[in-house]
């Protein structure tokens, strides 16, 4: 996945939901025994947890590596709808 401003562009397969639990709450998601990789600022997620809450992106179960980072609501808002979005056509697609 690669991010430019509040876009997000998909090549191939880069997220894979094998198996994985996927609960939608209002504004929180989480993704469960998952893989993404962010390639441009880079970030890879394995077998963490990751959790989308108001203006807050969290990272949890990372090896000697615990992340919060603010961003702002519109950036989140489009960060959250790409990632919903890419999450169904992955399961339905």
């Amino acid at each position: 996945m690669k991010l430019k401003g509040s876009t997000m562009k998909l090549k191939g397969s880069m997220m894979k939901l094998k198996g994985s639990t996927m609960k939608l709450k209002g504004s929180t998601m989480k993704l469960k025994g998952s893989t993404m990789k962010l390639k441009g600022s880079t970030m890879e997620l394995k077998g963490s947890t990751m959790e989308l809450k108001g203006s807050k992106f969290t990272l949890k179960g990372l090896p000697n590596k615990k992340n919060t980072q603010k961003t702002g609501e519109k950036t989140l808002s489009s960060l959250f709808l790409c990632v919903l979005c890419v999450s169904v056509v992955c399961l339905f697609g």
